[in-house]
């Protein structure tokens, strides 16, 4: 019987081999392992947790130098294939992206086959819990409830902590409470959160809330008018490429690639997720330490303000606030511990100061005042406060009645005809001199405290006043005469007069004009059109001409900035159009795409407005009104342009702050005897 020889592999060869299977293993499952889609369903999900990641520390700053991230995937609501898809950076503890929400639906519900929101968390350092809050969010997106737990956290902004996290999600049916509160501990779900951080970092997305429409940014809590126009703008070249048969699923990121700017990183961190550079930390910088010891000269008025506490008292507390304002409601619960635990010896006056971005807020102020007429500002105060969102006049209206306002015809009327308006400008105008800048501002017996401080802030300054002023009246100073005995003598910053005396000689000559050339008002502007400043300058311009047509006149001067590498050539394109009578639709044109003014583009607008392109591109790559262009620039430093927007009237320099049409009337009805037609 023949004996079968064996053959043994060595040892060494042995584990080689096992150790070579090992990876061709690891590699085909990388190959092969499913991607996450861009939607998170739980389908999608549990797919993307069971694909095979290489190993790595949950920490920030070893995950940010994986060659490859396996991240849940992005939430995102609307149609997959949207030839627009609008990417939000946003933050749960931020005031201002919970008031956009609903433009965001808005949106969706306008173009619901046309556009799809996807969410990226951008939780700011200083939102202490909006870390937390998204991984939470993330940890409900896993079981497909992202945009109702979306929607709760947005509500209870304040109530961020673990506890109610966990709280919120028990509210929402159908939640697996077990796997969300695992989840919410699981390290790949910070890191999605932490690499969507750099990611919009990395884009230049340094505040919230931003928004990406295929690539484009728009800044801010927008209105939904700023995104109808650039959706439909996308929408438009959407339909050249569809022509050109390339895929609706292609659409949005081949136009992503056409924004320009920081469009390739935008696509390689926030689209395709490749792991975004760790965000450099800023050099640390010593704030200054803030000012609590200069006295500011507030004045206050016994008989007309409307004080909380005694007529009289040792501290007098000076609150500059406006009733929209996130902030200005979070100092509130100070207030009231301070008027509790100092009663008798402190006093709070309210000062209107409306900031220009809350629209809403002049007519509140206006309302307040209204109420107070009734002897219900108090009332009407903690109402507006508990409101921040619902300002409009039927909702004043109804506030007014819940405050106990008995005459309402007299209420309606004092907004009808702006009974309140000289007061409330007037509170504004003394912040402007005391060095209120922003809100909330308080003044303790003049001494400033800045934005929404603490009780314990509020505290030290309050014992300091209440021990001096102890001094005051044992020395013989009556109560009612302490408070402009310590702030009679402060400080107040003396505002340079709205125009410049000193008048210059500039020539209107064959500068395009609006309005009539002998106006007896002549405003002469000197911009650049790739100036965002100069962009906000326009509107209010172009109203008070409206307004005014027999009296003003806008005279438009050229003055690219040498640091705005497109600006010359696009005020020479201005002037080209100019020639062909179209100066001011091209002048709107330009602001509107500052971002994108070189010479291609520039063309497409000429075509745009109808323009003789022939004529148009001889003017332009010819430089036939270069000489122009510098004529402008060099006239203006003559006179003192030194940036842009300078606003020039009668020869006399603007100087006042507001660049609006109220602004302008102001300055101009009492310098130069404006007057609205009968």
């Amino acid at each position: 019987m023949a004996t079968r020889r064996v053959s043994r592999i060595p040892q060494n060869t042995a584990i080689i081999i096992a150790v070579a299977t090992l990876v061709v293993g690891f590699i085909i499952g990388r190959i092969t392992a499913p991607k996450p889609a861009s939607d998170a369903t739980p389908a999608t999900v549990a797919a993307a947790k069971g694909a095979t990641t290489a190993a790595r520390s949950a920490t920030s700053g070893k995950a940010y130098q994986e060659a490859a991230l396996d991240l849940d995937p992005s939430p995102s609501k609307g149609a997959a294939d949207a030839p627009v898809v609008i990417y939000e950076v946003s933050d749960f503890e931020c005031p201002f992206c919970s008031r956009v929400n609903k433009t965001v639906d808005q949106v969706a519900a306008a173009y619901p086959n046309d556009v799809k929101i996807v969410f990226k968390h951008r939780p700011l350092p200083f939102h202490k819990k909006a870390r937390l809050a998204s991984i939470a969010s993330m940890a409900a997106a896993r079981q497909g409830h992202f945009w109702k737990y979306h929607d709760v956290l947005f509500a209870n902004q304040k109530k961020l902590d673990r506890a109610s996290l966990i709280g919120f999600a028990k509210g929402i049916p159908g939640m697996d409470m077990a796997a969300f509160e695992k989840d919410l501990d699981d390290p790949k779900l910070a890191l999605k959160v932490d690499n969507d951080d750099a990611a919009a970092q990395a884009v230049g997305a340094t505040g919230t809330p931003a928004f990406y429409v295929n690539g484009v940014k728009l800044s801010g809590a927008k209105p939904f008018s700023d995104f109808k126009t650039e959706i439909d703008k996308q929408l438009a070249k959407a339909k050249t490429l569809a022509k050109a048969k390339v895929p609706r699923a292609q659409i949005a990121r081949r136009l992503t690639a056409q924004a320009g700017g920081t469009a390739a990183q935008f696509i390689k961190y926030i689209i395709d997720e490749s792991p975004a550079p760790k965000p450099k930390q800023a050099a640390k910088r010593t704030p200054p330490k803030e000012d609590t010891k200069t006295v500011w000269k507030v004045p206050v008025d016994v008989t007309t303000e409307h004080i909380k506490g005694p007529k009289h008292a040792q501290v007098t507390i000076v609150e500059f606030s406006d009733f929209e304002c996130p902030f200005c409601t979070r100092v509130g619960p100070t207030y009231e511990k301070i008027m509790t635990e100092y009663k008798g010896k402190v006093r709070k006056i309210f000062k209107h100061t409306p900031l220009p971005f809350h629209k809403n807020a002049p007519l509140a102020h206006a309302a307040s005042l209204a109420a107070g007429e009734q002897g219900k500002f108090w009332e009407m105060h903690k109402l507006l406060f508990a409101n921040q969102k619902k300002l409009k006049r039927a909702d004043l209206e109804g506030y007014a009645a819940q405050a106990g306002v008995k005459d309402m015809a007299k209420f309606k009327a004092a907004l009808d005809n702006g009974t309140f308006k000289a007061q409330i400008d007037a509170d504004i105008e003394l912040g402007k001199k005391v060095g209120a800048r922003g809100t909330p501002n308080a003044y303790i017996n003049g001494r400033q405290l800045k934005g929404a401080k603490g009780y314990a802030d509020f505290k030290k300054i309050i014992d300091e006043e209440i021990a001096k002023t102890d001094k005051m009246l044992e020395g013989g100073t009556t109560v009612a005469d302490l408070y402009d005995a310590l702030v009679g003598k402060g400080k107040q910053i003396i505002p340079p007069p709205p125009l410049d005396p000193k008048a210059h000689n500039i020539t209107i000559g064959s500068s395009p004009t609006k309005g009539i050339k002998g106006a007896p008002i002549r405003i002469v502007e000197w911009s650049d059109f790739q100036c965002p400043y100069c962009a906000r300058v326009g509107p209010g311009l172009k109203q008070l001409v409206a307004k005014y047509p027999k009296q003003v006149s806008v005279t438009f001067k050229q003055y690219p900035l040498s640091f705005h590498k497109q600006a010359f050539k696009a005020a020479e394109a201005s002037l080209a159009a100019a020639a062909q009578g179209k100066f001011w639709e091209m002048h709107d044109i330009l602001f509107q795409n500052m971002k994108a003014l070189h010479e291609d583009k520039l063309l497409v607008y000429a075509q745009q407005l109808g323009l003789d392109m022939e004529k148009f591109k001889a003017d332009l790559t010819g430089g036939t009104y270069a000489a122009q262009v510098r004529a402008e620039m060099k006239e203006g430093s003559a006179i003192g342009v030194r940036g842009t927007p300078s606003i020039y009237v009668n020869g006399r320099k603007y100087q006042a702050q507001g660049r609006t049409l109220d602004a302008y009337e102001k300055v101009l009805s009492k310098e130069l005897g404006l007057k609205a037609a009968k």
